[in-house]
């Protein structure tokens, strides 16, 4: 199972906000676009690059400039912690 923290929800909704200012249609399918990859860590757990923050992994959205964030949080279970545009700081401390 797939979980979002609350902090990868705000980064969600921050995306979909940002974009559809401009394009509302275009907010949609980027979401769902983030949505769809992420779903495949459900059969393929270890598809992202380790994360730099210890203990996580990162999957790049293939033709956008993001990537989730992601820790194992139990034998099967995963949990999204940020989704991040390619061109912010991050982890934010660094």
């Amino acid at each position: 199972m797939i979980s979002f923290t609350p902090g990868a929800e705000a980064d969600l909704q921050a995306v979909f906000d940002y974009i559809a200012a401009d394009d509302l249609a275009a907010a949609g399918r980027v979401v769902a676009r983030i949505l769809q990859a992420i779903q495949m860590l459900e059969n393929f757990p270890q598809i992202g690059r380790p994360g730099r923050v210890a203990g996580t992994r990162e999957l790049h959205i293939v033709e956008l400039h993001y990537f989730a964030v992601y820790r194992a949080i139990g034998a099967a279970d995963l949990e999204v912690v940020a989704i991040v545009h390619d061109r912010r700081r991050f982890p934010p401390w660094q």
